[in-house]
C-alpha cells in the first residue's frame, strides 16, 4: 500500500488529497493540521474517494513514521520545524509548498537536514507543468530575453516565485539581482493572519542579460498576464482566457493554455516519485537559492513597512 502525509489540510493541502486519490491502488494518507475544521474537511473529502484510506492527526503527537512521501502544505513559519520532524521520522521524498520559509536561517538549516538524511525533496514551483512549457523552453533557452507579469493584487510576495522560477527554468540560471524599490510603500493583510502582501513592481536581472519585471497594482482586479519577448520571437499568456499567443518567424499561433489544477499535477508527481524519477519540479537546492534572494531583497521592506528595524523574518507565506 503506498503512504503518503500531508501536513497542512488548508485549500492547497485538500487539493493534494484530492490528488492522491487518483492514484492506482490503494493509498494509506495520515493527514496532519491542527484545525478542527480542516481535519473534518479532509476526512470529508476523502469519503469520496473510496481508494484513501486516511488518519488525521492534531500535531500534537510525533510526526507519522516514515512512508513513501510527505507533502508539507502548511504556512511558511511552521515549515522549517514540519520538515525537521518528518525527516527525523524518516520521511526521505518530500515536496515543500512555497513560499518555503520567512527566515534566511532556516534555509541553510533545513539544506543541512536533508543532506543528513540523504532525502530528495522539491518544491511546488508549478509552472513547469503549465502547457507548453517545453516548447516555450526550447523558444527562449538559447537567448537572453525579457519577461514581464503584471496585473491586479495577484499576490506579488507569495506567487512571484512562481515566476522566477519560470524565468530559471526557462533560461537554465538561477543568479538573480532583485531590486524592489518600484514597490508601494506600507504593505496589505494577506488571506492568511499573521501574513502580508505587498503591491508595485519588482525588478529583477540575471548574468546573461534577461530582464524580469513583476508588476500587482493595488486594488486592481487580480487577473495577470505573462510576456516573454527575445528577438525574433515572444509569447503572450493569458492566465484568466487560459490562451497563449505565440510569435516565432514570422507566424502567430493563438493556442489554448489551460491551467493545470493541482489536484491533477500532484498525481502526477507523485507517481513520478514512487516509479524511482524526479518529478516536474525545481529541487530544494535550486529553489531555496532563488528564495534567498528573494527573502534578502523584501526584508529591508517589511522591516520599515511594519517599524521593525530589526525584522529577521519575512512574512509572507
Amino acid at each position: 500500500m503506498i503512504h503518503i502525509a500531508v501536513v497542512g489540510a488548508g485549500a492547497l493541502g485538500i487539493r493534494h488529497i484530492e490528488a492522491l486519490g487518483r492514484l492506482e491502488g490503494k493509498v494509506m494518507v495520515d493527514v496532519v493540521d491542527p484545525s478542527p475544521q480542516a481535519r473534518a474537511r479532509a476526512l470529508e473529502v476523502a469519503a469520496a474517494l473510496p481508494s484513501l484510506s486516511v488518519s488525521v492527526h492534531d500535531g500534537s503527537a510525533p510526526a507519522p513514521a516514515g512512508g513513501d512521501i510527505a507533502i508539507i502544505a502548511c504556512n511558511s513559519r511552521q515549515r522549517r520545524v514540519v520538515a525537521d520532524q518528518m525527516l527525523a521520522a524518516g520521511w526521505r521524498n518530500l515536496i515543500l509548498e512555497k513560499v518555503l520559509f520567512p527566515a534566511l536561517e532556516d534555509y541553510d538549516a533545513v539544506a543541512a537536514r536533508i543532506r543528513q538524511a540523504g532525502a530528495a525533496v522539491w518544491v511546488n514551483c508549478a509552472r513547469r507543468t503549465f502547457p507548453y512549457a517545453e516548447r516555450l523552453h526550447r523558444i527562449f533557452s538559447s537567448a537572453p530575453f525579457a519577461y514581464t507579469v503584471e496585473g491586479g493584487e495577484w499576490g506579488l510576495a507569495c506567487n512571484i516565485v512562481h515566476h522566477l522560477d519560470e524565468v530559471a527554468y526557462l533560461s537554465g540560471r538561477s543568479d538573480f539581482s532583485i531590486d524592489v524599490c518600484g514597490l508601494d510603500e506600507g504593505v496589505l493583510a494577506a488571506k492568511r493572519d499573521g501574513y502580508f502582501e505587498i503591491t508595485g513592481t519588482i525588478r529583477a536581472s540575471l548574468g546573461d542579460g534577461t530582464a524580469f519585471i513583476a508588476t500587482a497594482r493595488r486594488g486592481a482586479d487580480p487577473q495577470r498576464a505573462v510576456h516573454i519577448a527575445r528577438q525574433g520571437a515572444s509569447a503572450e499568456i493569458d492566465q484568466g482566457g487560459e490562451k497563449l499567443t505565440l510569435s516565432e518567424g514570422g507566424a502567430i499561433k493563438v493556442l489554448d493554455y489551460p491551467i493545470p489544477r493541482q489536484s491533477v499535477v500532484t498525481t502526477d508527481h507523485v507517481k513520478r516519485i514512487l516509479s524511482g524519477e524526479a518529478p516536474n519540479l525545481p529541487d530544494f537546492t535550486s529553489a531555496a537559492a532563488l528564495h534567498k534572494s528573494l527573502i534578502t531583497a523584501l526584508l529591508p521592506h517589511f522591516a520599515t513597512a511594519l517599524g521593525e528595524p530589526d525584522l529577521k523574518e519575512c512574512p509572507i507565506t
